[in-house]
């Protein structure tokens, strides 16, 4: 199976991403914190045998991402009225590359681990759609064979029921179905005050938290 790996992100600009962590932290040190969680990313997707994409939200300077994503074979912007069309597009145009699975996250997971990516490929093999759900009731993991608009469409997002709202589209439409591990991510100051204790040791993110929490930005 000729896989591809997706990072959906927003650039780490200071102001403009995390947003939600403030004001426990600046908007510098939000952007700090995305930085570190993109570099924690790209070294567990660098681990495994697919191919690395990153799309990204379109303010900014995107050639910031080729030094965080070292060996990513492509970044293009994200397009679309709205989240889940912005996500269609992405996994679209990564499978129509010659891909027979794309699986797209997102970039506020800095507890991934490449067995959370290899489940979900496993999933694929004998799936059509797979979802990685969240704590919170979202998902911060979807992985496909082929393009599959109607998952996305008349979708809302950012409340408790959006994995399974996406699961029950998978049902309508027919496709079949397996799920991958639960992830946990960072959206508010709770989940970042957790991360503290769960930060992996030597980690980007963990080495950011440490600094942050030895000058008195974090308790």
């Amino acid at each position: 199976m000729k896989r591809a790996l997706l990072c959906f992100t927003r650039l780490p600009v200071p102001g403009r991403t995390k947003t939600r962590l403030m004001p426990l932290l600046t908007g510098e040190e939000c952007a700090a914190l995305h930085t570190a969680f993109l570099r924690d990313i790209a070294e567990v997707c660098g681990g495994l045998d697919a191919a690395l994409y990153a799309a990204y939200s379109p303010e900014g300077d995107w050639t910031a991402l080729r030094g965080l994503f070292p060996t990513a074979q492509g970044f293009f912007p994200q397009s679309g009225a709205g989240l889940g069309e912005r996500m269609h597009h992405a996994l679209t145009a990564v499978l129509a590359l010659g891909y027979d699975a794309c699986v797209l996250i997102g970039s506020d997971l800095p507890e991934l681990t490449a067995g959370h990516l290899t489940a979900a490929f496993s999933a694929l093999e004998s799936a059509e759609v797979t979802l990685g759900p969240t704590a919170d009731g979202g998902y911060y993991l979807v992985g496909l064979r082929k393009p599959f608009a109607a998952l996305f469409t008349g979708q809302t997002y950012g409340h408790a029921s959006v994995y399974e709202d996406a699961a029950a589209a998978v049902r309508a439409a027919g496709r079949s179905f397996l799920p991958a591990p639960p992830c946990r991510d960072v959206d508010v100051p709770e989940d970042l005050r957790r991360l503290l204790e769960t930060a992996r040791p030597g980690s980007h993110t963990a080495r950011l938290l440490t600094d942050l929490r030895l000058e008195g930005r974090l308790k």
